[in-house]
C-alpha cells in the first residue's frame, strides 16, 4: 500500500491566509487548499496571542480568536479535540499547527497542536516571516472596514495647506493621546485626525515601514 505523505505546515502571515484563495478538490487523498503566492497551503504553523476564547457548557465545541499582528483567525475544536483548548487563556502567546478549513466563507483552523511559547519566540517567528515575505499588507483592508463601522466618529474637513510633515505630525500627536496603555484603536485615530481617510492610510503605512509606530493587533497601533 502506498505510504501518505503527512503535508507541510507552512509558516504565513495570518493576512496571507485570510487574503488567499481557498481552493476545493475532490478525491479522497486530494486535500482543500489556500493559494497563497502559489503555495497551495493545507496546513499552517503559527504563532499568535488569543484575544477571544469561547466554549459550550457540554464541552462539544471550544473555539479561539488569535491574532498575529497582521490580521485574526479562528481556531475550531469539536468534541474531544477540545481538550487541546482547555488551558489556553485570553492573552496567552501560541504556537498552532492544523488544517486550514472554509465554511460559510469563513477561513478558520483546525488544530493538531496547541502550544504556549513565550513573546521572545513571538518576535523570531516575525522577523523569520519578514524576512521570507516582507512587511504585511492588510492595514488598508483593515482600516476601511473600520472607518465604515465607527460611524459614531464625525471627520472634521481636512485643512488647506496641510502638508505632509504636518499631516504627519499630527497623526503622531492622536496616537500619543488616545493610547490608554493598551495601544490607539486605528480607526479611531484617523476618524479624529481631520484627515482624508486616503491620505491617513499612506501615512500610517509609511509610519509603520520607517518603525515610528507598530501594530500591537490588526485593530490598534503605538509608538515606538
Amino acid at each position: 500500500m502506498e505510504q501518505i505523505e503527512r503535508l507541510p505546515a507552512y509558516k504565513v502571515w495570518l493576512s496571507s491566509i485570510n487574503n488567499g484563495s481557498y481552493v476545493k478538490q475532490t478525491g479522497e487523498f486530494t486535500p482543500h487548499y489556500i493559494d497563497v503566492e502559489g503555495k497551495k497551503i493545507s496546513r499552517i504553523n503559527i504563532i499568535a496571542t488569543v484575544v477571544q476564547k469561547t466554549e459550550i457548557e457540554d464541552k462539544s465545541y471550544s473555539s479561539l480568536t488569535v491574532d498575529d499582528g497582521s490580521a485574526q483567525i479562528r481556531i475550531k475544536t469539536w468534541r474531544d479535540d477540545t481538550k487541546l483548548l482547555n488551558q489556553v487563556n485570553v492573552s496567552d502567546i501560541l504556537i498552532v499547527i492544523g488544517k486550514v478549513r472554509e465554511y460559510q466563507d469563513e477561513i478558520y483552523v483546525t488544530p493538531e497542536i496547541v502550544k504556549k511559547v513565550s513573546s521572545k519566540l513571538q518576535i523570531l517567528r516575525s522577523l523569520e516571516l519578514y524576512k521570507e515575505y516582507g512587511k504585511p499588507k492588510p492595514l488598508s483592508i483593515v482600516l476601511r472596514k473600520q472607518i465604515s463601522e465607527e460611524k459614531s466618529f464625525n471627520v472634521e474637513e481636512e485643512k488647506i495647506g496641510d502638508n505632509q510633515e504636518q499631516k504627519r505630525q499630527r497623526l503622531l500627536n492622536k496616537i500619543e493621546e488616545m493610547d490608554d496603555g493598551s495601544g490607539a484603536e486605528i480607526s479611531k485615530v484617523i476618524s479624529s485626525s481631520g484627515l482624508l481617510e486616503s491620505d491617513a492610510e499612506k501615512i500610517l503605512q509609511s509610519m509603520l515601514l520607517e518603525g515610528e509606530v507598530f501594530n500591537i493587533s490588526s485593530s490598534k497601533i503605538k509608538l515606538t
